[in-house]
């Protein structure tokens, strides 16, 4: 089964907010897209997971 949280829990996820989520969406092809259902915008938790993952291994390999 696939999970999906709310703009509010990415933001709080991500520790950012609202007006930082929709320039990501405009400006960065990495972050995850939200789907659409019943006109709420919804994240697969497990794309979000990857973002993470991925900023946290861009920032390991800076510093190595």
């Amino acid at each position: 089964m696939v999970g999906f949280i709310g703009q509010r829990a990415l933001q709080e996820r991500l520790n950012r907010g609202p007006t930082w989520v929709w320039k990501q969406l405009k400006g960065n092809p990495r972050f995850p897209k939200p789907v659409k259902e019943s006109g709420r915008n919804l994240w697969v938790e497990a794309e979000v997971d990857a973002y993470q993952k991925a900023l946290i291994a861009q920032r390991d390999s800076q510093a190595a």
